[in-house]
């Protein structure tokens, strides 16, 4: 079995908000003892904390973009394992490119960590906008990306949001047969022949 891939870890998170506040949160003793350490540490209790907040806003991105089969989740997780692929790491080109392209789910798996971390504290409603203005912005986009209005940067699945197609008209032999009275110009009933409607 695969091991799982994780869209952030933990030491991460100081690179998209202030490592203080990170540690602040992380830390329920209130002594200021928790360090930028203790993040890459898996034993230590900020770690955890935190480790289980991306966990549980991976698991609902996850669940968002899987919603009309648009994407899979190997799909995101190929974005995080790019930027290990030796054939991507000794071309500075394909290496620039895999660490756009994956900058938008860290980014929003960060904004909706950060929000989950604050909301942990106490923090809800205005005070949660106020203290971690991006959270909402991320579920927004959390929204639109489970709606297809806004797609990753993968190479398959650019038609996500995309209706699927389908079929308005066909002859006897399966053949493409626009509906009269329609915009549609012609018919179409072999390799060689197009007849214009009357």
């Amino acid at each position: 079995m695969a091991a799982a891939v994780y869209y952030l870890l933990p030491d991460e998170l100081p690179t998209y908000y202030d490592a203080r506040r990170v540690l602040e949160l992380c830390n329920d003793l209130g002594d200021g003892s928790a360090t930028l350490a203790d993040l890459s540490n898996p034993a230590s209790t900020p770690y955890q904390l935190v480790a289980a907040a991306i966990l549980t806003e991976s698991a609902n991105i996850d669940s968002a973009l899987q919603v009309g089969s648009r994407y899979a989740r190997t799909e995101l997780e190929q974005l995080i394992l790019d930027l290990s692929d030796p054939v991507i790491l000794a071309n500075p080109y394909m290496l620039a490119n895999a660490k756009k392209r994956v900058q938008m789910l860290k980014q929003m798996v960060a904004d909706l960590t950060f929000g989950r971390l604050m909301a942990r504290r106490g923090y809800t409603g205005g005070q949660l906008t106020e203290m971690a203005p991006q959270y909402a912005g991320a579920l927004q986009q959390l929204n639109l990306l489970a709606e297809g209005r806004r797609i990753f940067d993968l190479d398959a699945p650019k038609n996500a949001g995309v209706p699927s197609t389908v079929k308005i008209g066909t002859t006897s032999n399966g053949l493409f047969a626009p509906i009269q009275g329609s915009n549609l110009f012609g018919t179409f009933f072999g390799p060689n022949s197009f007849y214009p409607l009357r």
